[in-house]
């Protein structure tokens, strides 16, 4: 009597190589930008400092964002805004930004939000060939708000940019690139996350604004030499 036939498994088609890469590839690509979006709030800071995520914190930071934009301008001007591009549905992060920022632009009626320029950042900021693109397609804008950081030039970027420069507000950035941007008259303002200290964080509910001081300070070319040196201006 002869041996029964083995008995073969049903074969499951693979997906093609390449649609297995495609998919890694945004897979990967969304995380990173979230990833970028929420560095940018906490960067540097310790677990002390740093409270749990509120929707309503994020529109503060819109909102100081908008405020020091308006100071710069004297309230009067046109705005474009740098975010992070994400997947389908926006970071909610930034999401908060922009209403905040947008909420705290109504009162001055002379400010006009131009645009909105979505953008995949770098965890050291805007990368430099968007930041140049941004003032290529606005040519009148006056002020440039970046929630993404600052723009990541190198020394050859410098002598492109154009003659007619507007304000630029931005969220975050390292010692280096804040001075030097600002030494060089690109940077006008930088919120950035303060140093973390050993104080204990505050036992009793925060106002939003009052979290967002104390995890950030606001940086100028009138302050970045003291800022630079290692203590809070």
């Amino acid at each position: 009597m002869s041996a029964p036939a083995p008995v073969r498994k049903p074969s499951v088609a693979k997906p093609p190589a390449k649609a297995v890469w495609k998919q890694a590839v945004l897979g990967l690509a969304a995380v990173l930008t979230i990833a970028a979006a929420v560095h940018l709030l906490v960067q540097g800071q310790k677990s002390s400092l740093v409270p749990k995520a509120d929707g309503q914190l994020y529109e503060t930071t819109g909102q100081a964002l908008a405020e020091e934009t308006a100071r710069l301008l004297a309230n009067k001007g046109k705005i474009v805004i740098l975010t992070a591009r994400s997947g389908p549905q926006p970071s909610p992060v930034h999401a908060g930004y922009l209403s905040g920022f947008k909420a705290a632009l109504k009162p001055h009626r002379g400010l006009t939000l131009l645009a909105t320029e979505s953008i995949a950042p770098t965890e050291a900021g805007c990368p430099a060939d968007a930041f140049m693109a941004t003032l290529q397609r606005h040519p009148t804008v006056d002020a440039v708000v970046s929630f993404i950081g600052p723009p990541v030039l190198k020394p050859a970027d410098f002598n492109a940019l154009p003659a007619r420069r507007p304000k630029l507000v931005v969220l975050g950035g390292d010692r280096d690139q804040t001075r030097t941007l600002m030494s060089r008259k690109i940077l006008d303002a930088s919120f950035i996350p303060r140093v973390a200290t050993k104080s204990p964080a505050p036992t009793t509910p925060q106002p939003a604004r009052e979290q967002f001081d104390r995890l950030f300070q606001l940086v100028t070319p009138a302050t970045v030499a003291k800022w630079t040196e290692g203590a809070n201006p």
